[in-house]
């Protein structure tokens, strides 16, 4: 279940979200140590030994991949990404045209289920809307269509932060427009 949280519990002094479930994988984020529990069996990792899965995307290497950061007209064009400040997250504009944010294991979190819609790339509008254009510059997919209550703020930043949330912030960087609310420590 990509941008919900499952469960949340204090699980032996431990908090404990269980971030994704399904029939292939459950993933319980604890607070230093990820546990992915599957069919074939569980395996345990610390968030700091954690690697980004080469079987879900490959990422491409772009001058913004370097900031966790979208501001202004800045694009996302297809295989490039942002990364929060710790590497633990990335959001990568697919080469399938799905916008995804993912954990540094590879698994996803929350999507725009773009895939397959032709997007050419996401830009961080100066109106302060996220939006994916095809190559005929039509928008396939904005952020004021999918969010409850958007509200335009001229020159908003999304920034993606340390705990996976992807938020929407005005440009004083304090007050958030919107998030994923996939924050997960």
């Amino acid at each position: 279940l990509m941008g919900k949280m499952v469960n949340s519990e204090s699980t032996k002094g431990f908090k404990q979200h269980i971030l994704r479930k399904d029939d292939d994988c459950t993933i319980e984020v604890y607070d230093k140590e990820v546990k992915f529990v599957s069919p074939s069996g569980t395996s345990t990792t610390t968030l700091s030994e954690m690697t980004f899965s080469d079987q879900s995307y490959t990422p491409r290497t772009y001058d913004i991949s370097e900031s966790n950061v979208l501001e202004n007209d800045q694009q996302l064009k297809r295989g490039a990404y942002i990364t929060s400040p710790s590497g633990l997250f990335q959001l990568i504009f697919q080469e399938d045209s799905n916008l995804v944010l993912y954990t540094k294991g590879g698994y996803p979190m929350w999507a725009t289920a773009t895939d397959k819609k032709d997007g050419t790339y996401a830009i961080m509008q100066a109106d302060g809307n996220l939006v994916i254009y095809n190559d005929q510059d039509k928008a396939i997919w904005g952020l004021n269509n999918e969010a409850d209550h958007f509200t335009f703020v001229k020159n908003a930043k999304l920034t993606l932060q340390d705990d996976g949330n992807l938020v929407l912030y005005k440009p004083d960087g304090s007050t958030a427009i919107w998030a994923t609310g996939t924050n997960i420590f």
